[in-house]
């Protein structure tokens, strides 16, 4: 083979080999670019799949709200704090009522409760459930029926919120500590979560209007009686 030849045969080697090179490179950038679309697709999905549930967790707590505003006189004896010194006669039956609006309440509190644990609600959101927590927590018959063995039909996060919020009703006799105390407490069996724990203190406060500065948000006292001007 002259040496014209072999310069011939070496420059089609290395064109060959740059070829191949140049496909191996848009090979590995392919894949690696369907592989971020995947994650995308993947993503938004479960961004999708997400929403989804907790749209239909919305619509089946405002069903419960509306079964407690259709059943509102016949609940109320039963919503109180303390015991009420006489029930009405038809108590029994106003007791079946209220009892099935806990057990709407309990079931959606357990979604809730799940969704958080896997994500698919954030903090903020399920803080604000926390308040519904309580406010089903407050109710003398609730209490009563609970440890009377509500309690073992629900996942343990529900049963921990609950037993221990008995407890607190137990052993503090303001109002406004008890709830404090509540909210401190399901922080704490959710890992020590500061939104749920501050919660209180959180929606005490609310922008400042007209803002000192535009564009930066300056949260003030929400009640005057805390200093607000």
């Amino acid at each position: 083979m002259d040496m014209d030849s072999q310069l011939a045969a070496n420059s089609i080697a290395f064109l060959a080999l740059g070829l191949s090179a140049l496909a191996a490179i848009y090979s590995w950038y392919s894949a690696l670019e369907t592989r971020r679309l995947e994650r995308h697709v993947a993503s938004r999905d479960d961004r999708v799949e997400k929403s989804t549930a907790y749209l239909e967790l919305e619509v089946h707590s405002s069903e419960a709200f509306r079964f407690a505003a259709a059943n509102a006189i016949a609940m109320r004896p039963y919503e109180s704090t303390d015991r009420p010194a006489r029930l009405p006669k038809n108590g029994r039956q106003n007791a079946a009522t209220t009892l099935q609006y806990y057990y709407q309440c309990l079931n959606l509190f357990e979604v809730c409760s799940n969704f958080r644990r896997n994500g698919v609600v954030d903090s903020h959101v399920f803080a604000s459930w926390v308040a519904w927590f309580h406010e089903v927590l407050d109710q003398w018959y609730f209490r009563e029926m609970w440890e009377a063995g509500m309690r073992e039909n629900y996942t343990p996060d529900v049963r921990h919120i609950f037993d221990i919020g008995i407890r607190i009703y137990e052993s503090h006799p303001d109002a406004d500590i008890r709830r404090r105390e509540f909210y401190v407490a399901t922080s704490h069996l959710l890992g020590g979560c500061p939104i749920i724990e501050n919660w209180l203190d959180d929606i005490a406060q609310t922008p400042q209007w007209p803002p000192v500065d535009y564009g930066f948000v300056t949260m003030i006292p929400l009640n005057p009686a805390d200093g607000r001007e």
